[in-house]
Formats: structure tokens, C-alpha cells, sequence
């Protein structure tokens, strides 16, 4: 089985964006960059506070993609996961919370979050090294 686990942590933390939103990314690259100085550990372990990321402005052009659409563009460069999973996987689905993914293997791939057939968050995962598997991520966005 094509499969991949990832952990609920790494949701939407590599986005793809439409170009508008270049100013929001540049503000929030630099609000957590200040935010990583301010809160830095004295120890060197961490933080100690966690950044939210703010939420993009409402007005901004959201993706209008469906999930057949997002699967037409993925599938010519990889295989489609028939199974993501993670930690909250169980409570996600009672909440009605869907993702469909493609990618080489269990370590890299492209996600859409889907609410109803409306593509609501396109993101990336890669835990690898591995060219082949890090291609998945240049190719399709």
C-alpha cells in the first residue's frame, strides 16, 4: 500500500500560495524571525513561546481548485497515497477533515486539505534527501 504518516505538527507548515500573497509570507518570515529572538531559550533548548502563524487576509485570492483538479495535476508526476495518516487521523475524520497526497514514497509528497470537494491548503512534506523524492516538490508546484 502507498502510504505515508506524517505528524499532525507539519499540517500546512510548507504552503503553496498564490503570488498575491508575497507580502503576507515576507511579514510573517519576518515576524518569526523577530519572534525567534525574543523567545529563544537562554539554555539553547528550544523556545519559550510557540509562534501562531497569523491567519492570511480574508480579501486575498483563495486557491479555487477542486480535488479532481488538484489530482489532474499531481498524478502525471506521482503516485497518489491511498493512505495518510497521523496522530489525531481518528478525530480528524470524525471532524470531516480531509487530505489526498501524492508522492514517490513514504518520506516526501504534496498535500491538498479539502473541505467538501474545495481545495482549502495545498502543502509539502519531505523528510528525505533523496533527489528522486525531493523532485515531487519542485515538479508539482
Amino acid at each position: 500500500m502507498h502510504e505515508i504518516y506524517h505528524h499532525e505538527d507539519d499540517v500546512c507548515q510548507i504552503q503553496v500560495l498564490p503570488v498575491e500573497c508575497w507580502d503576507y509570507c515576507g511579514q510573517e518570515i519576518r515576524a518569526l524571525d523577530e519572534h525567534d529572538e525574543k523567545h529563544r531559550d537562554p539554555g539553547g533548548a528550544g523556545w519559550t513561546k510557540m509562534y501562531s502563524f497569523r491567519e492570511a487576509d480574508p480579501d486575498l485570492p483563495n486557491l479555487e481548485m477542486t480535488a479532481s483538479r488538484f489530482r489532474e495535476l499531481l498524478s502525471p508526476h506521482a503516485e497518489q497515497f491511498e493512505k495518510i495518516t497521523n496522530p489525531l487521523s481518528e478525530y480528524e475524520a470524525e471532524m470531516g477533515i480531509r487530505a489526498i497526497g501524492f508522492g514517490p514514497s513514504g518520506s516526501a509528497g504534496v498535500f491538498a486539505d479539502l473541505e467538501d470537494d474545495k481545495v482549502k491548503a495545498i502543502w509539502c512534506l519531505s523528510w528525505s534527501e533523496s533527489e528522486r523524492d525531493l523532485g515531487i516538490l519542485v515538479v508539482s508546484t
